[in-house]
């Protein structure tokens, strides 16, 4: 089923037990990760509440339901392990208990450092007689912004293992996938959510390092319209 273009479809889609995540960003069982973030930066665009389909076909909280919807496709198909999960659930309720996972599923060497990277790193251990006393998360926070001028997605990824965070964490927190968090700690252009939904994640982000969000806001912006202005 394509992604509802009417009122009606809106509920439609909520009750639809047989529509699956791959109907709803209108993409293949095969799809990759770059087409899967590229359908839903589409879809997303559609649904935002600046989109003029958004405001003349649908209800704030019309559009906030497929919003939703999107949303967590997006999270589960966008991540290798819940991909994973996802495609073994939907062969078994497709009658396909045994259907194996696409290989375009099966986390990288790259995806399983990235989920060996999600612990945060830097803690040690209780300190024995005679050691040099630890940094605390502060001091480890403040000497790493007396090193940057303006932040960017690496900045945001040392300052969280600076402060001892995981992205786990901070999905659980915030509520921002995954995805999304890898996304801008490393800088993908392309699978970025749009600005209007960017600004807030960073803020979240911010908030959750506890360091100025505008400061993290106005760098991470700066440096994407750079990017942006070199590749056209």
């Amino acid at each position: 089923m394509p992604i509802p273009t009417s009122p009606s479809d809106v509920d439609e889609v909520d009750e639809a037990p047989t529509q699956t995540y791959y109907d709803l960003l209108e993409v293949p069982l095969s799809a990759t990760r770059s087409e899967i973030a590229n359908a839903y930066q589409s879809a997303h665009a559609a649904f935002a509440p600046d989109s003029p389909a958004t405001y003349m076909l649908f209800t704030p909280e019309e559009a906030q339901v497929v919003s939703g919807r999107l949303e967590t496709a997006f999270r589960v198909l966008g991540d290798a392990n819940e991909r994973a999960r996802y495609d073994r659930g939907l062969g078994e309720r497709t009658g396909n208990a045994g259907m194996p996972v696409p290989d375009c599923v099966q986390p990288s060497p790259d995806e399983t450092a990235d989920m060996a990277a999600d612990e945060p790193v830097g803690i040690t251990a209780d300190v024995e007689d005679g050691d040099a006393p630890v940094a605390s998360a502060d001091q480890r926070v403040n000497d790493l912004l007396a090193t940057v001028t303006q932040c960017d997605g690496p900045t945001i990824q040392r300052l969280r293992e600076a402060r001892g965070v995981s992205l786990s964490q901070i999905n659980l927190t915030t509520k921002i996938s995954l995805s999304n968090l890898r996304f801008i700690e490393a800088d993908e252009l392309d699978a970025l959510p749009p600005p209007v939904y960017l600004r807030g994640y960073l803020r979240q982000i911010a908030e959750q390092l506890d360091v100025d969000a505008e400061w993290v806001i106005a760098g991470f912006m700066t440096r994407i319209s750079t990017q942006s202005t070199h590749i056209r």
